[in-house]
């Protein structure tokens, strides 16, 4: 008979062989393991991160539902600031109402909107995108407070934001002409800065915003009518120096009395 010291005695290098040969298999199993808990993870991973995206790239993420497409993009029910909010499409170059406009039996305009059946309280543009136009009635009669138009925009047609809540206006430099009404009857308080760029306003175009105050060059009045302000209204150049209407010359200058 054979003891089991007598075994360890005869083959101890054999035993040793196979004691190596039994790490590396763990160790083989275990990088293994680790290989198929990479691919896993590997594959997880994407599906994961495409539910944190839009499913449109091209559309900024909204926090919310969607509740319909329009032509000019998606409009949302924002479950943050509970706003109904349109985000406008990089593609989009023009935006217009194609409805016929009628006046009132007071004399008012009306216009249909281009985005009928929903009033939109934020806009989100796209950007970079090329939208060149805002034009007549796009936003007419709509609850937006405050929106940012973005740099591209050369034209903003008669009544475009007419008729809304806007308390605060910030415009591109890129502008060239602003329209009959564009901005009427809104609640601007906080200064609005007119670009230099600017070489036209049309009739009205502030009309109905009693605390108005204006920054503005005497280039962008050189075809801007007085009542393009309301009689409210406060002007002043870049350099801080009121600017005021002359009925004699029937057009603006700096004011003799200055500041």
């Amino acid at each position: 008979m054979f003891s089991i010291r007598t075994v360890l005695k005869n083959h101890r290098g054999l035993i040793s062989v196979l004691s190596i040969a039994a790490v590396i298999l763990i160790s083989g199993c275990d990088n293994l393991l680790e290989d198929v808990t990479d691919t896993l993870k590997e594959s997880i991973a994407p599906s994961r991160k495409r539910r944190s995206i839009p499913q449109d790239p091209e559309t900024p993420f909204i926090k919310g539902r969607k509740l319909r497409e329009s032509s000019f993009g998606p409009v949302y029910s924002d479950s943050d600031t509970k706003q109904t909010v349109i985000v406008i499409n990089r593609n989009i170059r023009s935006i217009e109402s194609t409805g016929t406009s009628t006046v009132k039996f007071n004399g008012s305009m009306e216009f249909p909107s281009a985005l009928p059946g929903i009033k939109i309280e934020r806009i989100i543009f796209s950007t970079p995108g090329q939208l060149k136009s805002i034009g007549s009635g796009a936003f007419f009669r709509h609850k937006i407070r405050a929106p940012r138009i973005p740099e591209g925009v050369t034209d903003i047609g008669r009544y475009a934001f007419a008729y809304n809540d806007m308390e605060i206006l910030r415009l591109p430099e890129s502008l060239k002409k602003i329209g009959s009404h564009a901005f009427a009857h809104n609640k601007l308080s906080a200064e609005v800065r007119i670009p230099k760029g600017v070489t036209e306003i049309g009739p009205y175009a502030f009309k109905g915003n009693e605390t108005l105050s204006v920054t503005i060059s005497l280039q962008s009045l050189r075809k801007t009518s007085k009542n393009a302000f309301p009689g409210t209204a406060i002007l002043n150049d870049y350099n801080g120096k009121r600017i005021v209407f002359d009925s004699a010359s029937k057009r603006w200058i700096i004011s003799p009395a200055g500041s």
